[in-house]
């Protein structure tokens, strides 16, 4: 295709970023709308996980490569990231970064634009393609009448960015999970100064229950006193929710939906950057190359293994409890910790029927290895 096809952009997130930078290099005549303005209004950890090795290092905003991450159950582990692409980066800064980029390509960025349902009908009549990457509930699906969709497939996140002294982990990422929900939470620093605290809860048998809001702000309050941190400073709050899982259906005529509009972030962990990243790319690739049709096969073909293996990792962890989890946890990465095997006799069929499952987990997210495995 290339000259002359139109392309309407909607949302200045990564996957916005990634598809509109990508179609202005492949020609394309590409139009952004963005809400805001880009890089404003950030609901992030900010931690970077390219965990398919696509992208490298960020071409902008990185604060510090990740060397370790600590994994809080009933004991902490520390887990060796130097084979893994994980950066904490200021996102602000990084998507700020690659609206220049874009419009360095030529292409037309209108900031302070947001797109409602009736906007998307004449958009969609005005431009050859348009790619929804308005996040969750999508414009399109609103406008189409499917945004209930989500709700199925969705875990919902607090944050409080900090102030105070976190000099000593800088260069580190914490993790942890509790015996009370299934979720975890974080502690991401991004300077000596400032540090992302947050909680993301998954909620059990899709179900969305009304209290959750209320829930993770309280729980998040008592992981911060439980951490030490109850001193520092509270400078800025967000949340929001997290897709868990592709759409059956990611295009809609002329639309294609792209990043979290179509679902696509960690059923694990709700990392996305990554995966908005390449959807957005993908649907420029699908595109110019006339596979409009395949576009969500071939985004399965990519990332497809790396998804399904992370929900049923989830699914084992729902399974086992959090006993047991943390029992699994040390028998993954402290090989020699054979003496609790008995304390896991009482799933030795399930975790034998998943022993596969397991090895490609550790392969993937410990190693940065997803490229071995097939879907």
């Amino acid at each position: 295709m290339g000259a002359g096809v139109t392309v309407a952009v909607l949302g200045g997130g990564p996957a916005g970023l990634a598809a509109s930078i990508q179609g202005a290099q492949q020609g394309l005549s590409v139009t952004l709308f963005e809400k805001n303005k880009v890089g404003e209004n950030i609901k992030c950890a900010e931690g970077f996980y390219d965990s398919m090795k696509l992208f490298g290092p960020p071409s902008h905003g990185a604060l510090f490569k990740v060397d370790c991450l600590h994994i809080k159950v009933k004991d902490e582990y520390k887990v060796d990231c130097s084979n893994v692409n994980l950066w904490m980066i200021d996102r602000q800064t990084w998507q700020k970064g690659l609206k220049e980029e874009a419009m360095a390509l030529g292409v037309d960025v209108k900031e302070n634009c947001p797109v409602n349902p009736t906007d998307l009908v004449s958009i969609s009549q005005n431009y050859d393609w348009v790619i929804d990457c308005t996040g969750i509930p999508s414009t399109t699906s609103i406008s189409k009448g499917f945004s209930h969709v989500y709700k199925n497939y969705w875990a919902y996140a607090h944050q409080i960015t900090l102030f105070g002294n976190f000099q000593n982990q800088l260069g580190e990422l914490k993790v942890g999970v509790s015996p009370d929900y299934l979720g975890y939470y974080w502690i991401f620093p991004k300077s000596k100064d400032f540090a992302n605290v947050g909680l993301g809860i998954f909620p059990q048998n899709n179900k969305y229950p009304e209290t959750l809001k209320k829930r993770l702000k309280r729980e998040l309050h008592n992981i911060i006193h439980r951490e030490g941190l109850q001193n520092c400073k509270k400078v800025r709050k967000t949340g929001g929710v997290i897709p868990t899982k592709p759409l059956d259906e990611l295009v809609f005529d002329n639309i294609i939906l792209a990043g979290d509009s179509g679902g696509f972030s960690s059923p694990l962990h709700g990392g996305g950057i990554d995966l908005a990243l390449f959807t957005g790319k993908e649907a420029i690739n699908a595109i110019n190359e006339g596979e409009i049709d395949n576009y969500r096969q071939r985004l399965l073909d990519k990332a497809g293994a790396k998804l399904e293996i992370e929900q049923k990792i989830f699914d084992l962890w729902e399974q086992i409890g959090y006993e047991n989890l943390d029992r699994l946890l040390r028998l993954i990465l402290k090989r020699e910790a054979v003496f609790e095997l008995p304390r896991l006799f009482q799933f030795r069929d399930l975790l034998i029927s998943e022993r596969q499952t397991i090895t490609a987990f550790y392969d993937g997210f410990f190693q940065g290895n997803w490229d071995r495995i097939s879907y």
